[in-house]
């Protein structure tokens, strides 16, 4: 995430592969949602009424060689990973058809999560919000417009939630396996104590500029103040 945000930033944090690569053996990866690291490689098939019908590779040899070369760099901890929402369209239930029969023919372990933006069903609203001050809109343009919207599905499931999605899509093992992934962990989050992150100041780069913007900025004011005093 550091790296991504400090030099990779273009309209969002990125990462590259390569640097990517840099992290094997520290990281699980997971394919991601709808959008996620194959997505690039694949197009939907639809019908006449805008169904979403099949999802296939758009070129199979590039498809194949960045699901090697993922294999390669990160082997038994990388993940397919499906989630349960769908839409009018139908394009998430063939998207994890697809997914589903890529891991059962290469042998890929398969992770389900949650698609979360927010944590409850009933932050969606707030959630909507917080969205539409970010694009500078009102709740009422931000509902009319096309980008950057998340429905009411993209909270943090229950367990109960989740296994019963995983039934359905008859891949039990891929709840199993978001504990297998923990396991593999050792972050340890301290919750309930805060860490305010700590300036030095006057070490920093521009704090000579900040000394001249804030004399200059006196003196302006010190003039301003004796010409009301006139």
């Amino acid at each position: 995430v550091s790296e991504a945000a400090l030099h990779n930033f273009y309209y969002k944090p990125r990462i590259y592969r390569p640097k990517l690569e840099q992290l094997a053996g520290h990281v699980v990866v997971t394919t991601a949602c709808i959008k996620g690291i194959l997505t690039g490689t694949l197009e939907s098939i639809t019908d006449d009424y805008g169904r979403v019908t099949e999802i296939k590779t758009v070129n199979e040899e590039v498809f194949s060689y960045l699901l090697d070369q993922y294999l390669r760099w990160f082997g038994e901890d990388f993940y397919i990973e499906v989630q349960g929402w769908d839409n009018e369209t139908g394009i998430n239930s063939q998207y994890n058809r697809f997914l589903l029969d890529l891991a059962k023919r290469r042998g890929i372990p398969v992770v389900i999560t949650s698609d979360c933006h927010y944590l409850r069903r009933e932050d969606h609203e707030l959630h909507q919000l917080v969205i539409a001050m970010q694009l500078k809109m009102s709740l009422e343009e931000y509902r009319a417009s096309d980008g950057m919207t998340y429905a009411d599905h993209c909270y943090l499931q229950s367990y109960e939630e989740i296994l019963e999605t995983a039934k359905r899509l008859q891949c039990e093992e891929a709840v199993t396996n978001t504990v297998a992934i923990a396991e593999k962990c050792n972050c340890e989050i301290e919750t309930g104590v805060y860490h305010p992150p700590t300036y030095q100041v006057r070490t920093a780069r521009d704090y000579e500029e900040f000394l001249q913007w804030k004399e200059r900025l006196t003196g302006e004011g010190n003039e301003a103040k004796n010409r009301l005093c006139e």
